[in-house]
């Protein structure tokens, strides 16, 4: 009679465990398959999607190109909120199908479907066109850029390089349409008065 209390001791314990080592299989099988049941760590670090050697055309109401951005690569992402990381992102703006300016940066994010950019780490952009006297190249670590609207800005040291000298600011913002360029703090430069 021992012997009959203490098997069923054995295979009650047994059982127990058993269940308990399937109930845990089980949570971790749903948990696996289950993408809701992700950490917040792994939510933010996986990019919806990824695409490389992307090239994008916008044009405006009447079909005519506005705007081409290229990039090596472009991770999209939905949390927590809707933006894009962008490699080596490159925007040429246009004005009646020709190109008029070209920004270049290492690193990029587009946010609002690429109607508004951050670009950093080695920002360029310079005025495309083939008369000396209408160059100008701008050098920052940080720019905003709208391209829709072609304007950019920073608040952070700017070097600009145009024909007339060098000038360098804190902070500046710029119509690319209209050609107005706002230095906003600490300017100085040198320029070269016309023979």
């Amino acid at each position: 009679m021992n012997s009959a209390l203490f098997d069923k001791r054995n295979a009650l314990s047994l059982l127990a465990v058993l269940l308990l080592l399937g109930t845990l299989a089980y949570e971790l099988g749903q948990h696996r398959g289950d993408p809701s049941s992700a950490t917040s760590s792994e939510d933010a670090s996986l990019p919806d999607y990824k695409a490389t050697v992307i090239q994008s055309i916008s044009t405006d109401d009447q079909g005519q190109v506005i705007r081409h951005m290229t990039a090596d690569t472009l991770e999209h992402y939905s949390h927590p909120i809707d933006h894009a990381n962008l490699l080596h992102p490159r925007v040429i703006m246009l004005a009646k199908n020709v190109p008029t300016w070209e920004i270049l940066a290492n690193d990029g994010v587009s946010l609002d479907n690429n109607t508004h950019l951050i670009l950093s780490d080695h920002v360029h952009g310079r005025r495309i066109t083939q008369i000396p006297q209408d160059a100008l190249q701008i050098d920052t670590s940080l720019m905003h850029a709208y391209p829709d609207t072609q304007t950019i800005d920073t608040d952070v040291a700017v070097h600009i390089n145009a024909y007339q000298g060098i000038t360098d600011a804190l902070g500046m913002d710029a119509s690319l349409k209209s050609g107005l360029l706002n230095l906003h703090h600490q300017v100085r430069g040198t320029y070269v008065l016309q023979r």
